[in-house]
């Protein structure tokens, strides 16, 4: 910091709590980042706020088949919307939900 003050015009405003988004969490040993905010934003804007959670993002054995019918547009939209919301997701701070994002149509 003081090599930057005698650069640059700054100010020290501590540890960082957030950046661009995701939480960050300092401990003694690690930094931690975590976006549970956009998690739950992404949840409420698709109303599933009260869906069940799970341990693993995908049961092993599970295959997932696209569906047979034809989907109306804005359902199509709708799903593309929350694999895009959850692909934001993977590469912020839940790279474990990549594989099964991977498999959805």
């Amino acid at each position: 910091m003081k090599d930057l003050k005698t650069a640059f015009e700054i100010s020290d405003l501590g540890e960082a709590s957030f950046l661009f988004g995701p939480h960050i969490t300092y401990t003694s040993d690690s930094i931690a980042l975590a976006q549970e905010r956009y998690i739950a934003t992404i949840l409420s804007q698709f109303g599933t706020e009260n869906c069940n959670t799970v341990c693993i993002p995908l049961q092993k054995g599970i295959t997932l088949t696209k569906g047979i019918t034809e989907q109306p547009k804005e359902q199509v939209i709708t799903s593309q919307s929350m694999i895009g919301s959850l692909m934001y997701l993977i590469t912020g701070t839940r790279p474990d939900v990549a594989y099964t994002i991977s498999l959805l149509p």
